[in-house]
């Protein structure tokens, strides 16, 4: 189900009626991709926090990729926000 992030951890995401995708940023490095690179990425839960918005109880998930290439040399940080209403 769409905002199950925490199953990807093997716990039991918290009760939601609706999620929302909200913010996505980009943020690179000095490291260019080249032809011919090895790129890896990990993605995982970077920050979580709740807050009372116009629709009840929110929960702020932000979920981070992080893109390197074949010498471990950081390239890319990818950070997508999403809301969850309680």
């Amino acid at each position: 189900r769409v905002g199950d992030f925490e199953a990807a951890l093997d716990v039991a995401p918290p009760p939601y009626r609706a999620c929302l995708q909200g913010r996505v940023t980009a943020r690179y490095s000095a490291v260019r991709m080249r032809p011919g690179d090895v790129i890896r990425s990990r993605t995982y839960i970077s920050e979580y926090f709740e807050r009372v918005g116009k629709m009840g109880l929110q929960l702020y998930t932000t979920i981070s990729v992080d893109f390197t290439n074949q010498s471990d040399e950081w390239i890319k940080r990818l950070d997508t926000v999403f809301i969850r209403y309680e």
